[in-house]
C-alpha cells in the first residue's frame, strides 16, 4: 500500500478515535455538572485532561449540550437560592 494511502487511512482512524473520546468526555462533563460540580473544576479532572488537548476541549465546551447543562444548573440554583456548587 502506498505511503499516502496508509497516512489517509491512519488519519481516518485517529479522527474516529478522537470523536469517540470527545463524546465520552462530553457525557462525563454533562453528568458531573448535573451532579452539582463546577464546570471549571470538572474540566480540570484527570479524566478530561488525559483525553483531550486544549483545542478539542474548547470545541467540547462550545457544544450546546454543555451550555444547556450549565444553564439548567444555574436556573435550578436560582430557584432554590442554593449557589453552593461542589468541588
Amino acid at each position: 500500500m502506498p505511503e499516502r494511502s496508509r497516512n489517509i487511512i491512519q488519519k481516518f482512524f485517529d479522527d474516529m478515535q478522537l470523536d469517540i473520546s470527545e463524546e465520552r468526555v462530553l457525557n462525563y462533563i454533562i453528568r458531573e455538572v448535573h451532579q452539582g460540580r463546577k464546570l471549571s473544576v470538572v474540566i480540570q479532572d484527570t479524566y478530561v485532561r488525559n483525553r483531550l488537548d486544549e483545542k478539542h476541549l474548547a470545541k467540547i465546551l462550545e457544544k450546546k449540550e454543555v451550555i444547556q447543562a450549565v444553564e439548567e444548573e444555574l436556573t435550578q440554583a436560582f430557584k432554590d437560592h442554593d449557589f453552593k456548587f461542589t468541588e
